[in-house]
């Protein structure tokens, strides 16, 4: 059983801006992304197990390289990642990265059962972050 509350960590990459005025005219690629219907799923994933989970959030990374993502995991305290083995990327954006490379090449445990993510959570010891590829 865990000591704390699981922290899940829902990511989506993209592309860096190719010109400097896409930064400053463009809305964040991100913006279309939190929907009232994800938030409500979140809050109901929550609910329906609230002595397994202490916190949801969302974090976008902007860039291609490993390097880059292995920053992020450090940053966000990543411990482990969620990704079906049979995961298809689908974009969200025109931007939008197929985040499965950097999940291969991190030296973070990947988990591709995602149905033993309940039985992870109750018998791994610790804090344990959960980094879920963001689908549509």
């Amino acid at each position: 059983m865990l000591n704390k509350k699981a922290n899940i960590v829902f990511f989506h990459a993209f592309e860096m801006p190719f010109h400097h005025h896409d930064t400053l005219t463009a809305a964040p690629p991100y913006a279309g992304l939190m929907n009232d219907g994800l938030r409500q799923a979140c809050k109901q994933l929550k609910d329906q197990y609230p002595n397994l989970i202490g916190s949801i959030t969302f974090r976008f990374m902007r860039g291609n390289t490993n390097s880059l993502f292995r920053n992020f995991a450090e940053a966000n305290n990543i411990d482990m990642i969620a990704c079906p083995q049979d995961y298809i990327h689908h974009k969200v954006h025109k931007d939008s990265i197929n985040p499965v490379s950097f999940f291969k090449r991190s030296r973070i445990p990947v988990l591709q059962n995602v149905n033993a993510i309940e039985r992870t959570l109750k018998i791994k010891e610790g804090d344990l972050n959960i980094t879920m590829a963001t689908a549509s």
